[in-house]
């Protein structure tokens, strides 16, 4: 018995894999790119965030 012809499905499966190969790169890509901006913004919104506090805790040294 002769064994069926799977060479179509081998192609599906290479453009399937390659696509997939190049959709997980440009997520890669996508990530180090929001990476970059998000960065400086947690630092940003820190660095807010102890002025507030700092403004706070004057706030409460001034009233007692």
């Amino acid at each position: 018995m002769a064994e069926p012809d799977i060479s179509s499905l081998r192609k599906l499966i290479e453009t399937a894999e390659n696509k997939v190969a190049t959709r997980q790169n440009e997520l890669a890509e996508a990530a180090a790119a929001l990476s970059v901006v998000v960065g400086p913004l947690a630092t940003a919104h820190r660095l807010a965030e102890l002025a507030l506090e700092m403004a706070e805790l004057a706030d409460l040294e001034r009233d007692h």
